[in-house]
């Protein structure tokens, strides 16, 4: 049985997809890519991936009790 949280923090997830990649491309728009740090580069390489793939975070919610 599916319960009214999980769903609620499945659309949150996939809204939160779709605003980190918009946010990827507006930044990528307005910076040159020289310009971002190579911590800040891999870390936005690997969240671009991540939607890439559909592949979910490593993040779960907590099990309930």
């Amino acid at each position: 049985m599916i319960k009214m949280a999980d769903v609620t923090i499945n659309l949150v997830y996939d809204e939160l997809k779709k605003l980190r990649r918009e946010v990827h491309e507006i930044r990528s728009a307005i910076i040159p890519e020289e310009e971002i740090g190579a911590e800040e580069r891999k870390e936005l390489h690997s969240v671009v991936e991540e939607m890439k793939s559909g592949k979910e975070s490593e993040w779960k919610p907590p099990a309930r009790k």
